[in-house]
């Protein structure tokens, strides 16, 4: 029977990327945060609950967006729009992000950081034109504007802004709650932290 212990980093590493292949940009940061020697010890109980997140939520965005393309699109787009309404904001707390994301629902900051076909498609794995076609779908729905000038952004109808802040994302958030709770229940959330201070 192989044992991990006594792997190398570069090791470790390597069997990291093996595993998150097939795993979206979310997901990716998520195993790359939470990924001590802890894990590799209990790592059956805690993948299988990291994995049963995984496709919860994948249920719910499914949902929520009407397809899959259109999910991994609209994911992009909104981590975008999240990283654009809270680059200057000093603080990080779940109020204040909730507050700086409905100001800024129009989709129109200072920032000029442009999100673009290409720079979804790269995220996503989708080809150009699959996004594209998403976006125009999104755009329909009311979710998002797209143009050469700004590029795509995050435009959401008040109603969809509800559903994603006041439906969506609550569900998302008990889910990382209770997954929380499996790290903690290994000690993997003290490991993380000690490497935060390191």
């Amino acid at each position: 029977m192989h044992k991990a212990q006594g792997l190398t980093p570069i090791t470790r590493c390597e069997r990291l990327i093996k595993l998150v292949l097939s795993l979206d940009i979310v997901s990716f940061y998520v195993l790359w945060a939470f990924f001590p020697m802890t894990i590799e010890d209990n790592f059956t109980q805690i993948w299988r609950r990291f994995l049963e997140m995984e496709i919860i939520r994948s249920q719910y965005c499914l949902k929520f967006a009407g397809s899959a393309n259109a999910y991994l699109v609209l994911q992009v787009i909104c981590w975008h729009h999240l990283l654009l309404v809270t680059e200057d904001q000093p603080d990080s707390s779940y109020e204040a992000t909730i507050d700086s994301w409905f100001a800024s629902q129009t989709g129109m900051t200072t920032s000029n950081k442009k999100l673009t076909y290409a720079l979804i498609s790269e995220l996503t794995g989708l080809d150009k034109e699959t996004v594209r076609r998403n976006v125009k779908m999104l755009e329909k729905g009311g979710f998002v504007s797209a143009d050469r000038k700004h590029g795509v952004m995050f435009t959401p109808t008040p109603e969809n802004n509800d559903r994603l802040i006041n439906d969506l994302n609550v569900k998302e958030v008990g889910l990382v709650k209770h997954f929380s709770g499996t790290l903690a229940r290994y000690g993997a959330l003290g490991v993380m932290d000690q490497a935060d201070k390191g």
